[in-house]
């Protein structure tokens, strides 16, 4: 009888086999111990997963302190978007949207004001109202981002300033040309009146109607030397102006074609600027000048103390003021005021 192998059941005949304890023949390749094959590795959902340590990066603000700070020269308006953008850093959206309602606000309100200075003539900058309105956005919200930051102990890696004080710049540039294009509209559709009230003049220059005009000489481009006090005896037409000044260059024409109009020993013209001498000298010889112009810094009031440019004063032959036009006016008033001179009102 032939044996067979306990393991594989194949007989033995012509294989190699031994038995074991128990009398059992087996091939000698069965009884080697057998490697086990790999497993398939288990399913990734089935895999226990390790906790990993997490790592988040810090905050990217801009110094909420330092908004505020360089807002008394960029306006309220740029500390309030600093603050909106670091808001959304934070992940505060509701504050975000509160604080860009103020820069909206606040941004109508410049503009607001700058149409009312441009009907009115008067180009004053309000910074006593910026100043107010920085001071209130503060306290009443802009603060707070200064007291969140420090509650939470937020860590924060501080950005660069570059591009927020870039945009404050790119801002005063955009009123700036608002501004031109603003007054140039205004002139076209006659809301701005080149040819002021005279009335008005009247009212605020009354305290220098019918004064003494003080003397002083000057040297005028072509080296002469001139005074007050030599001129009396004909009526004199004093300029003050500049030559940056669109109404003063506007008005120059009118008061060539006086000094065309009347000759010079029934009438004097003369013109003080306070810049420097080149610049004026560059600007009488394009624009052919045909009286005496002057540069003089420390003329004596009445004529020193002028608040606004152009400012003429219109003397009688005897050296007393007769009137005073502050702004721009046409050839034809100029005129009525010189003829004026000798009577007791303008015509």
């Amino acid at each position: 009888m032939k044996k067979k192998c306990v393991v594989c059941g194949l007989e033995c005949d012509g294989q190699p086999r031994y038995k074991d304890e128990q009398g059992q023949y087996l091939h000698v390749s069965c009884a080697e111990p057998q490697v086990a094959e790999p497993s398939a590795p288990a399913h990734p959902m089935e895999m226990a997963r390790a906790p990993t340590k997490t790592t988040t990066s810090p905050i990217r603000l801009w110094n909420p302190n330092v908004a505020s700070c360089l807002s008394l020269f960029f306006t309220p308006a740029f500390a309030a978007w600093v603050h909106a953008v670091n808001w959304r850093s934070l992940g505060e959206n509701d504050k975000a949207r509160q604080s860009m309602k103020w820069v909206w606000g606040i941004f109508i309100f410049i503009l607001g004001d700058l149409m009312i200075d441009i009907s009115g003539q008067s180009f004053s900058i309000p910074s006593i109202t910026y100043l107010v309105i920085l001071l209130l956005w503060y306290f009443c919200f802009g603060k707070s981002q200064i007291k969140h930051v420090k509650a939470k102990q937020t860590v924060y890696t501080k950005k660069s300033w570059v591009r927020p004080v870039a945009y404050g710049f790119l801002g005063y540039v955009s009123i700036f040309i608002f501004a031109i294009v603003a007054t140039l509209l205004s002139i076209a559709m006659g809301v701005i009146d080149l040819n002021l009230n005279q009335e008005s003049s009247q009212g605020s220059h009354a305290e220098w109607i019918g004064k003494k005009s003080p003397d002083f000489s000057l040297e005028t481009l072509d080296g002469d030397f001139v005074s007050l006090h030599e001129l009396q005896g004909k009526p004199v037409v004093l300029d003050i102006w500049a030559t940056w000044c669109p109404p003063c260059r506007a008005e120059i024409p009118h008061f060539i074609e006086l000094r065309n109009a009347y000759p010079n020993s029934e009438l004097a013209i003369l013109g003080v600027s306070r810049e420097k001498r080149a610049t004026v000298e560059s600007f009488v010889r394009k624009m052919e000048v045909n009286y005496p112009i002057a540069v003089k810094e420390d003329l004596p009031a009445p004529f020193g103390a002028v608040s606004a440019i152009p400012t003429t004063f219109f003397i009688d032959e005897k050296g007393y003021i007769k009137e005073v036009f502050q702004g721009y006016r046409d050839y034809e008033t100029l005129r009525k005021a010189v003829v004026g001179i000798d009577g007791d009102e303008i015509e």
